[in-house]
């Protein structure tokens, strides 16, 4: 019972803090990586207690993220990287992961789980490093929570399941009605 509170309260500072980004213009505040990092050390620690090792992957790089823009940072980290080369392979191995799907289920979803942890994870990056707009950084999210929904499931990981489904709904809406109208695809 305690475990599913904990998950369920970070689920919920998530999705508190993604709605306020997802209608909000403009660059993250120290309060978003605060709430940030509360929401991912409670599912990094429920994720990994589930053994849903994906979404211990996305939050405990979620959670060094912000703590790192909570106590490192002036402007954010400082990436050579461009977003289509963090992004793009990310897509591929989501592509891999679907081919497989018909052939490896099992395999397939986790593949397909990874590059949804790897999208989070590098759009993260990428936006709190001023890298990617909040345009781009919500349509990447909308993706990665598609990505993760089918191992979350199999791995009965409830909160976490319950926070990517509402993930990408937010992160859509976001994505739909921002004003940061570019060019510019999600990946």
């Amino acid at each position: 019972m305690t475990l599913a509170l904990i998950g369920w309260t970070g689920t919920l500072l998530y999705l508190i803090n993604h709605v306020l980004l997802s209608r909000a213009g403009g660059a993250a505040s120290p309060r978003y990586y605060a709430l940030n990092l509360a929401a991912a050390a409670a599912l990094t620690f429920t994720s990994f207690i589930e053994a849903s090792w994906q979404a211990v992957g996305t939050n405990l790089f979620w959670t060094v993220v912000s703590l790192y823009a909570l106590v490192g940072r002036e402007e954010g980290p400082a990436l050579a990287l461009r977003p289509e080369w963090v992004l793009w392979p990310l897509a591929a191995l989501g592509g891999v992961g679907v081919a497989m799907v018909p052939f490896v289920p099992l395999g397939g979803i986790e593949t397909l789980g990874w590059s949804g942890t790897l999208a989070f994870s590098g759009s993260y990056l990428l936006f709190s490093a001023g890298r990617i707009a909040r345009r781009s950084f919500l349509g990447v999210n909308a993706l990665a929570a598609l990505a993760l929904i089918p191992v979350l499931t199999v791995d009965a990981n409830w909160p976490v399941l319950g926070l990517e489904v509402a993930w990408f709904a937010l992160s859509a809406w976001g994505w739909r009605t921002s004003s940061e109208r570019r060019a510019v695809s999600p990946l």
